[in-house]
Parts: C-alpha cells; sequence; structure tokens
C-alpha cells in the first residue's frame, strides 16, 4: 500500500503539472486513500498460493511486457477450500501435538495437473508458499534416485538384497514400524520402501553417483557426502 500510494502521488503530481488537475482535485485524492476490502488483503483467501505461483510462472513464459492474456488454471476450487480446511484441521490437531505451527499441501492428478495447492495455514498470516519455496528433508521420496544411481551402475531390479539391522559408524536406519523382511529383491524393496536396502544400495553405488544423477534431475542442494 505503501508504496502504491508513492505512485499515486507522483501520477498526480503530473496530472497538475499537465494541467489535466487542478489543485484542489490534487489534494481532494490525496486525501482520500483508497479502502480494501478484507478480502483483497488475502488475495482470494485460499487461492492466494495458487495465484501467486500461477502469476510467477505466467512470467517466467512471456516476460513482464507481454500482452493482456487469459490464463485459465487447473486448481478445483472446491478441492482448494477442503485441502485448505484439511491442512488447518491436522495442524491444529496433531500438529500441536508434535509441535508443529504450519503445514503446506499439494494435490497433482494423474496427468500432471496442480488441483490442489496450500502453500500455509492462512495467507493472510504468511505469503510464504511452503508447498513450493520451502526446503524440506525429502525422506524417502528420494530413494528412487538411489536406485535409478543404481540401475546406472548395473543393478538388476530382479538382485536381492537382505534386509536386516545395518550399522555405518554411529548410524543405525530402522524400518518403519521396526520389522524385517530377510532375502528381498530391489523391486519389492523400492515398492515397500525398505530402509535398509536403500541404505545398502547407496553405499554399494557411491554418494558420488547419487549426487550426479539428482543434479541431473535439478537437485543441486544435494553434496556427494
Amino acid at each position: 500500500m505503501e508504496g502504491a500510494l508513492k505512485r499515486q502521488r507522483l501520477v498526480l503530481e503530473r496530472m497538475l503539472g499537465e494541467g489535466w488537475i487542478t489543485q484542489q482535485e490534487m489534494n481532494e485524492a490525496i486525501a482520500s486513500p483508497p479502502k480494501l476490502a478484507g478480502t483483497a488483503l488475502s488475495n482470494d483467501g485460499d487461492n492466494g498460493y495458487a495465484l501467486d505461483y500461477a502469476t510467477g510462472e505466467v512470467l517466467k513464459m512471456v516476460g513482464p511486457n507481454s500482452p493482456d492474456l487469459v490464463v485459465r488454471l487447473t486448481i478445483d476450487t472446491k478441492l482448494q477450500a477442503s485441502g485448505a480446511q484439511a491442512l488447518r484441521r491436522i495442524v491444529q490437531g496433531q500438529g500441536k501435538a508434535s509441535g508443529a505451527s504450519q503445514g503446506a499441501m499439494i494435490a497433482i492428478d494423474a496427468q500432471g495437473a496442480i488441483r490442489t495447492m496450500v502453500g500455509v495455514v492462512d495467507y493472510g498470516e504468511s505469503v510464504f508458499n511452503r508447498a513450493v519455496q520451502a526446503k524440506r528433508q525429502p525422506g524417502s521420496s528420494f530413494k528412487p534416485f538411489v536406485y535409478a544411481a543404481a540401475l546406472e551402475k548395473g543393478v538388476l531390479p530382479t538382485d536381492v538384497r537382505v534386509d536386516e539391522p545395518v550399522k555405518i559408524d554411529k548410524w543405525e536406519p530402522k524400518n518403519y514400524g521396526g520389522r524385517y523382511r530377510g532375502a528381498v529383491t530391489l523391486e519389492t524393496a523400492l515398492a515397500q520402501s525398505i530402509n535398509t536396502v536403500a541404505v545398502k544400495l547407496g553405499q554399494e553405488v557411491g554418494p558420488a553417483a547419487i549426487s550426479n544423477l539428482a543434479s541431473r534431475f535439478g537437485i543441486t542442494t544435494l553434496p556427494p557426502n
């Protein structure tokens, strides 16, 4: 708002200088700043994050001085509202119990279209879109990079590794649920997201190979260690 009012004054001064308005009209305009509706401050409430993100993506494609455009989003407004409500409910419940005060979510359909994007619990509280701007620990979603690096080294999906307790220095990764399955194919290990096999495979192919493959997919924040 502060920047907009400065711009307003500049335009009014130019208009006065060109004789398009009187000094009184300029004074009256400055004395009557615009009043924003509550929904304007929240950038359409729960849709604010999707609109911000879409704006940024469009500007990447066409630049800042493009002609007027009509941009159609893939967001489903009903799903968007439901997603925002669900996120708030989870953060207020499970989030409080685990010490989390914020959350984010994205729902993508089978064609890759974003149907729901909620960047934080309350857009009016923070416009930082944690769904696409925040860096986070990727968890098991990173395992396919480990397996892909192994495939490039000649490992096959039918190859067998043993799901068992493993220790690397002082680190002892465990499986979710605490149980071990014994001998399994790599295909099964990936499908069931078995931690110990992913760790063993990572040790086999080496961190440099995994880091190199990830960088080819655009992940630049992973040092080879």
